[in-house]
């Protein structure tokens, strides 16, 4: 990945997305400047740029430091997923799962809204696709 010296070999490694450095370089600038992104509104955009953020951590730690999960996992099998980062970080399973496994959920919406619109949806996803193959290509 792209760090200080900027090899811009190994982004380009990761595919198409990540071939266009210019591109890269200045989206992670927009991603990482929370006070000019989010002039427009509340700059909620930059939060889904993951590997943009992951990248520039690299800058600093080694790969095998991080664990990538996702979110849907969790959802699916939750005490595989904490197994998984108790695992990494090299220390014991609790006893007792229980409250660990605590079914709180932190990242809901605390007032009903409107349904996303479809055309929004859209989007959304086509914005985020380069970023998110990026971060497939790094996952693997």
């Amino acid at each position: 990945f792209l760090r200080a010296h900027d090899d811009a070999g190994e982004l380009r490694a990761l595919g198409p997305a990540a071939a266009n450095v210019t591109w890269f370089r200045a989206a992670q600038m927009c991603a990482h400047d929370r006070h000019q992104f989010g002039k427009a509104g509340w700059g909620r955009l930059n939060i889904g740029l993951y590997f943009l953020f992951l990248e520039k951590w690299l800058e600093h730690f080694k790969p095998e430091q991080f664990l990538v999960l996702r979110l849907e996992d969790y959802d699916r099998d939750p005490q595989t997923y904490m197994r998984r980062i108790f695992n990494f970080l090299g220390v014991g399973e609790p006893q007792d799962w229980a409250p660990v496994l605590r079914q709180i959920h932190f990242n809901q919406h605390r007032v009903s809204r409107q349904p996303l619109l479809e055309a929004t949806e859209r989007l959304l996803r086509r914005f985020y696709e380069p970023f998110n193959q990026l971060l497939a290509a790094y996952t693997g």
